[in-house]
């Protein structure tokens, strides 16, 4: 962007502005991918600004979205965000919610500089990928079969990847079991507590 157009550039904590590079940020020539996929996470709902697309089918080859219960979040967010139980429930009740990017994202940016993620509410973020169209693979997967049945739903996602990408699992079933190891709670929590939380 900078290349492009450097008001632009110093002009990204701006919806209009950010949303018109959106589809060229996720391009696999700008990411720099030499392979023919790369994993993004995000929040983003998949929604238009200014009568732009957060991504398009050129730029999504599939996604996974993981679907969790609002009642959960609302804890959830309010304790990520220090904020109150009622701030919370409005930031997932508001069409217009939106987070700002994370700090390693804003290395390459002045310190004034703060872009946005459209949120928006917890319904219209469910909605804008679970009812999505697009010619492309996807999987939903509930949060809490995540938590409470980890094994079933790594068999789904290495499933999802071997049935949609070719994908080729040496020792699956090892590797599932170390995973459910791995990822357990208490691991996490004492890692965190060792090296910190960086989104």
């Amino acid at each position: 962007i900078k290349k492009i157009n450097q008001d632009d550039f110093n002009s990204l904590n701006k919806l209009n502005i950010l949303s018109k590079y959106w589809h060229e940020i996720q391009s696999k020539s700008n990411l720099g991918f030499e392979e023919d996929m790369g994993f993004l996470k995000t929040h983003h709902a998949l929604v238009k600004y200014d009568n732009k697309l957060f991504t398009n089918e050129d730029n999504c080859r599939g996604f996974i979205y993981i679907l969790r219960d609002p009642r959960d979040i609302v804890i959830s967010w309010s304790h990520h965000a220090k904020i109150s139980i009622d701030q919370s429930i409005n930031f997932l009740t508001n069409e217009l919610s939106a987070t700002q990017w994370n700090e390693s994202n804003k290395s390459l940016l002045k310190k004034d500089i703060n872009p946005l993620s459209i949120v928006s509410s917890w319904e219209k973020n469910a909605l804008s990928w679970v009812e999505n169209k697009w010619n492309v693979p996807n999987l939903i997967l509930r949060y809490e079969d995540l938590v409470y049945n980890k094994t079933n739903s790594i068999k789904s996602i290495s499933n999802f990847f071997i049935k949609n990408f070719n994908f080729n699992f040496s020792n699956l079933d090892q590797k599932i079991e170390n995973i459910v190891e791995t990822t357990n709670f208490k691991i996490l929590k004492e890692n965190e507590k060792k090296i910190g939380f960086n989104e």
